[in-house]
C-alpha cells in the first residue's frame, strides 16, 4: 500500500466515528467541543493531501506533520505542570528505548521496514496504557515518543539524509495506526468494564 494511504484511513474513520456519536465523550476528554474537534481532524486530513514543502536544500516538511505536533501541543496543555516531568521522562525512556532497538536491529531510516514498525506500535500503544489512566496522558506519552524518535533518528541520520525529511509519509502511517489502537483499546476497555459493572450490579 501506498505511504499515506493509512494516515487518510484512519483519519478518515474517526471523522466518521466522531460524527456518528461512536466516540461522543473523545472531545470532553480533550477538553474541546465537538464541532472543534471534527474541525481540526478536517484539516489535518486535508494537509495530508499537500505536497511536501521544501524549506531549505537541506530540509523538507511533510504537512501531516502539523497535525501530529499540534495534538501533542493541544495535550501539553491538558497536563498539570507536575505530571509534565513524569510523561517527559517516560517519552525519553520509551524513545530512547526504541532507538536503541532501531540501532541494534539496523532498520532502514526511512520507516519502511514492517517489523520495525510494527514493534513502534506495540510499545507506544501498550506501555503508555499500563503507565497511565487518563487518556490525554497515554496519547501524550504516545505521540511524544514517536515525535521523540522521529527527530532522534534524524538528528543521527542527518549526514545520509539529503535533504532531511521531517515527517516522512511512514511515520505518519506509523503515528495514526497507534493512535487508532490506542483509542481501540481505550475504549474497548471502557466498555468491558461499564459491562461488568452492569453485570455486578444486576446481579445484586
Amino acid at each position: 500500500m501506498s505511504p499515506g494511504i493509512w494516515s487518510i484511513y484512519s483519519i478518515l474513520v474517526l471523522i466518521i466515528l466522531v460524527c456518528t456519536g461512536w466516540l461522543s465523550d473523545l472531545s470532553k476528554q480533550l477538553k474541546i467541543t465537538r464541532s472543534q474537534l471534527i474541525g481540526g481532524l478536517c484539516l489535518v486530513f486535508l494537509c495530508h493531501f499537500l505536497p511536501t514543502v521544501d524549506l531549505s536544500p537541506s530540509y523538507e516538511l511533510t504537512p501531516g506533520i502539523i497535525g501530529i505536533i499540534g495534538i501533542s501541543l493541544l495535550l501539553m496543555d491538558l497536563v498539570n505542570r507536575s505530571r509534565m516531568i513524569v510523561i517527559y521522562i517516560k517519552i525519553v525512556f520509551l524513545g530512547t528505548g526504541l532507538f536503541v532497538f532501531h540501532e541494534l536491529a539496523h532498520v532502514q531510516t526511512d520507516w519502511t521496514d514492517l517489523s520495525f514498525r510494527m514493534v513502534v506500535i506495540s510499545a507506544v500503544t501498550l506501555l503508555p496504557v499500563f503507565r497511565f489512566k487518563q487518556f490525554h496522558e497515554q496519547l501524550l506519552m504516545q505521540l511524544g515518543s514517536l515525535l521523540y524518535l522521529h527527530f532522534l533518528i534524524l538528528a543521527v541520520y542527518a549526514d545520509m539524509l539529503a535533504p532531511l525529511p521531517i515527517g516522512q509519509k511512514t511515520f505518519l502511517d506509523t503515528c495514526w495506526l497507534s493512535i487508532g489502537y490506542l483509542l481501540t483499546i481505550h475504549y474497548g476497555l471502557k466498555s468491558f468494564f461499564g459491562w461488568r459493572k452492569m453485570q455486578t450490579n444486576g446481579n445484586r
